[in-house]
């Protein structure tokens, strides 16, 4: 049999193995729910769900019925909803609330540490950051939290301060990471330039996420920086889908992906 059929059969089984063990850990997680949260164990019984008939992952997806945050949040307290004691909990977020309902989300003091964690292994990896070096200037809405063990302000939308920030606080580490959205990072920029901030001075990422924008815009936020996604150690703009993601985004730009969509702008 030739090599490459070989190869191929062989990925094909560990692909199968993985999704086999996804299935496993997926169903663990459905039965260990039911064993401890009551209020899901009343919503499958009032829909109709036999769960002690829900032996596998294809009688979940058969049998299971889907939730909503309707069916959740508003037909349940939320000390029947946590399932961790009152004192291990960290911090509450709820969702933006755009679709008219909210969602409320707890984060326990380990899961805080792990957030922290996965976050600075993001920005050491995407940016070179090592660990505890950077000022962290979070510029986002309301409710979006920047889990990081360096150091960091929590300033909301406000570009004066980040402005104030940048001209003297910046300076005083070797770098620097602002979360925005465009529009803001385009107001922070622009706001900085009047204020006299030398950014040939200051090594400075900004992350967005949320929002997309267009390709000139980034070029002409570079321009005034003097930043490029080419010299990515002196600082570039990079994008993420999804700023609550941040520690563990399920998408990102590489500095080598903002140089193409930049070379592809220009051309």
């Amino acid at each position: 049999m030739k090599s490459h059929i070989i190869s191929f059969l062989l990925k094909r089984n560990h692909t199968k193995k993985k999704q086999e063990r996804s299935d496993k850990k997926a169903f663990r997680a459905f039965r260990s729910t039911v064993c401890s949260s009551g209020w899901y164990k009343t919503y499958l019984k009032m829909n109709g769900c036999p769960v002690s008939e829900i032996k596998s992952v294809h009688d979940f997806t058969e049998q299971v019925p889907h939730l909503s945050k309707e069916s959740v949040f508003f037909e349940n307290s939320f000390n029947e909803l946590i399932r961790c004691n009152k004192n291990k909990i960290k911090s509450v977020m709820l969702s933006s609330g755009q679709s008219g309902n909210f969602s409320i989300g707890v984060i326990t003091r380990g899961e805080n540490r792990k957030l922290a964690y996965q976050t600075d292994l993001f920005l050491e990896l995407l940016y070179g950051i090592k660990k505890s070096e950077a000022l962290f200037i979070n510029a986002s809405a309301m409710g979006v939290r920047a889990f990081t063990n360096h150091t960091c302000c929590d300033t909301g939308p406000r570009p004066d301060i980040v402005v104030k920030l940048l001209k003297d606080v910046s300076p005083s580490y070797s770098k620097t990471v602002i979360s925005a959205d465009p529009n803001l990072i385009k107001q922070i920029v622009e706001d900085s330039i009047d204020a006299g901030i030398d950014w040939s001075k200051l090594k400075a990422w900004f992350i967005s996420g949320g929002d997309w924008f267009p390709e000139t815009l980034r070029r002409y936020v570079h321009s005034l920086m003097g930043k490029s996604a080419t010299k990515p150690e002196n600082g570039f703009w990079l994008a993420i889908y999804g700023l609550t993601e941040l520690g563990y985004p399920l998408f990102f730009e590489t500095a080598q992906l903002a140089s193409l969509r930049s070379i592809f702008c220009s051309n």
